[in-house]
């Protein structure tokens, strides 16, 4: 296989999609092949999800997500959770009240209890600002100790206590890395320049409910008075399915969206804005969720991406104090600086992504996003699936940290632009509106394509697609979006129809393999890509799994060709199998499964311009235990550490034999166990003397994925 060749931007779709592969390792030499005889039929086809997710059913995320499909469990039983990743959780969470204007308030004698938690607030002097913080340690904290180093970080901000109330609610984490803050219960603190002082202690209440954040917000109002206040959410986000908090004390519950807009109702604030309501979480920069905000805040501050795990720079705090009159948009751009400014200082090429929306402009930003969707809505019905799928595909899509993990959260302009030939108006009025909404955005290297907001259309996901959407509804807050994810996601998760694509026999002649299309079969085509598997060992049907590269050519009669010269992607020495997460005109990021410390993780590997040859950005442990989430804390690589690459392995019997007794179909297993030591390197090596299997993987524009027949390549 060949290096990665950066920038470059593949197409590869014959719907003409730009390449979005889920799956990648890359090779390059020569190879002897025997020529074109059928040997193995390929496994089964794959329905909306990529082949290892079908097949992986041990891997974290799966499990979480497809417990949460039930629409009928408990919403407290069922919560997910994550800063990083959350998707998982959000079809579980908003199955008891609707959202938007339609929010069911607490009961009274609820909201009375939470307010008795509280007592009566004694006000204080009235200051120019007040920030309230809910930070929701989580295990970022019990594991990482974030939470009590931004709080060290904010107090040694520089800024002015006279200027400023920061008055924080912490909770939700199993352990405190400090000597202040209690685990035991759910508290309120100031923080000063000189110290975090005790306010409240609320007992053993859960800091993901949202009757406690209304009874927190009017006492942080009423106890210190402001010419301005500020919101700030701090954990795991998830986006509008999944979103915020993991509440690791209270079976990882976590704050719906439903919730979190029911609890700035029913505050004070419903009629007084905030100045700003900002997430120090991953992917909270998003549309829906900026609608929910619009009625109680005058600006959003989030990321679209996941966020690195030390979030935000808080030396902003100083200047805030120093001018507390700015506005809720100047606040947000030093937050946004500062945020960019603290990784590039440090030299960090992971995903950075920050921006400042103006609510007020939100509603306008929603009817552009419906009058398009209600154009690609039309042309679905009238039987043009292939051309708004093109575009979803190819959109930049948001989260993913392994394979099988995605929120299927795509970038709002990012989408309207690849419309823009297919529907024209409505696709330059909606970049146009969120070239207004957005009043500042900053990315870091290689997140080209990211433009400040995200939104919620299904693609990688199918298999949860339709349990979001009961999800989505409860939102109420796009109508004409609802029925496009209607008709969209029917279409979508509709059963597969047969494609003359199993039974292909692919060829080889002169080092080269191909297949050829059909030409019905062509505009039913997303992506084509070629998968080699290793024999487990001599005599097994069993194969290991090294790769899928989408290094092909497809000629206008439909041939596919290809070629495999028998080099093979390897990380440490150690042949690895590495899955793309994502690919810019500048960078391309890959993660491998393994077990780092016997602790299962992803590795992420980039490359771009400065790093040809590969960087290794650290380790992506699973995420808090059943949640199915990615921490948003890379682990670090290097001296003392031991690694042990991870691989799927399937069955493959031979032509017209049954497989063996007992024989399970798909399994992993992990290879021998090495020292990390400093230089963690990739490389590309020459294959072993060994039989491998060649053929062809093929993805429609439903997302359902098969493979043709495979042939015998042995050295």
């Amino acid at each position: 296989m060949r290096r990665p060749q950066v920038p470059r931007r593949l197409l590869i779709g014959l719907a003409g999609c730009l390449a979005c592969a889920l799956l990648l390792a890359v090779l390059a030499g020569s190879v002897t092949i025997e020529q074109g005889r059928k040997t193995r039929s390929g496994p089964e086809p794959v329905s909306g999800q990529s082949q290892s997710q079908n097949q992986d059913q041990s891997r974290n995320q799966d499990q979480s997500q497809n417990q949460n499909q039930n629409q009928n469990q408990n919403q407290n039983q069922n919560k997910d959770q994550s800063r990083s990743q959350g998707q998982s959780q959000g079809q579980s969470q908003g199955q008891s009240q609707g959202q938007g204007q339609g929010a069911a308030a607490p009961e009274p004698e609820e909201r009375s209890r939470y307010a008795a938690l509280f007592g009566e607030p004694e006000p204080q002097e009235r200051k120019p600002y007040t920030i309230l913080v809910c930070m929701n340690g989580s295990n970022l904290e019990s594991d990482w100790q974030m939470a009590t180093n931004d709080l060290i970080e904010m107090c040694e901000s520089g800024f002015d206590g006279e200027a400023v109330n920061l008055i924080v609610l912490t909770g939700g984490t199993r352990t405190w890395n400090n000597p202040v803050i209690s685990a035991e219960k759910t508290m309120v603190y100031t923080v000063t320049p000189e110290d975090i002082v005790e306010l409240r202690d609320l007992g053993n209440v859960s800091i993901t409910d949202g009757g406690l954040l209304t009874a927190f917000i009017d006492y942080g109002v009423a106890a210190f008075p402001a010419e301005r206040y500020g919101f700030l959410f701090w954990d795991h986000g998830g986006g509008p399915m999944g979103g915020y908090g993991y509440d690791e004390k209270f079976d990882g519950r976590s704050m719906s969206l439903v919730d979190l807009e029911t609890g700035l109702q029913n505050s004070v604030m419903a009629g007084t804005p905030f100045e700003f309501i900002g997430f120090d979480c991953c992917l909270m920069g998003n549309l829906e969720i900026a609608c929910m905000l619009a009625p109680y805040a005058r600006y959003m501050i989030a990321s679209e991406d996941l966020e690195p795990g030390n979030g935000w720079d808080y030396s902003f705090l100083a200047s805030l104090s120093e001018r507390p009159e700015m506005s809720g948009a100047e606040l947000g751009r030093l937050i946004v600086d500062g945020y960019i400014a603290y990784y590039d200082a440090g030299g960090s090429r992971q995903p950075q992504t920050l921006s400042v929306i103006d609510l007020s402009l939100v509603g306008e930003l929603s009817e552009r996003t419906q009058d398009l969707l209600e154009r690609a809505e039309a042309s679905i019905l009238a039987g043009d699936f292939a051309t708004f799928a093109g575009a979803r595909r190819s959109a930049r899509t948001f989260g993913k940290t392994g394979e099988t993990s995605s929120y299927d959260l795509v970038d709002l302009k990012h989408l309207a632009l690849n419309l823009r030939e297919t529907f024209p108006g409505q696709a330059a009025a909606l970049v146009r509106a969120v070239e207004e909404a957005v009043v500042y955005n900053r990315v870091g290297p290689g997140m080209e394509d990211s433009y400040g907001l995200s939104t919620y259309i299904p693609y990688d996901r199918k298999d949860v697609a339709s349990g979001y959407l009961d999800l989505y509804r409860q939102f109420h807050i796009m109508p004409r979006t609802e029925r496009f994810l209607g008709a969209y996601t029917s279409r979508l998760t509709g059963e597969p129809a047969d494609r003359p694509f199993r039974g292909l026999l692919p060829e080889a002649a002169g080092g080269d393999i191909s297949i050829r299309l059909a030409a019905d079969a062509r505009e039913e085509v997303a992506d084509i890509y070629f998968t080699v598997w290793r024999q487990l060992e001599e005599g097994s049907d069993y194969f290991v799994r090294l790769g899928v590269e989408n290094d092909v050519t497809i000629d206008g009669d439909g041939t596919v060709t290809t070629g495999f010269d028998g080099y093979w992607a390897t990380l440490g020495g150690r042949t690895a199998c590495l899955y793309e997460l994502a690919r810019t005109e500048t960078t391309v990021w890959y993660s491998t499964p393994a077990l780092l410390n016997g602790e299962e993780v992803d590795i992420l590997l980039l490359f771009d311009e400065d790093h040809p040859d590969g960087l290794v950005l650290g380790a992506a442990p699973a995420g808090p235990e059943g949640s199915g989430l990615s921490p948003r804390n890379l682990l670090p690589i290097g001296p003392g550490d031991e690694l042990a690459l991870r691989y799927q392995v399937q069955l493959f019997p031979k032509e017209g034999q049954e497989p063996a007794a007992g024989a399970v179909a798909s399994k992993w297993i992990t290879g021998e166990s090495f020292p990390a030591g400093e230089d963690l390197a990739f490389a590309l090596e020459p294959v072993g003397n060994e039989l491998y299997l060649y053929g062809f993987w093929i993805v429609d524009i439903y997302n359902n994925s098969y493979y043709t027949d495979f042939i015998e390549i042995r050295y």
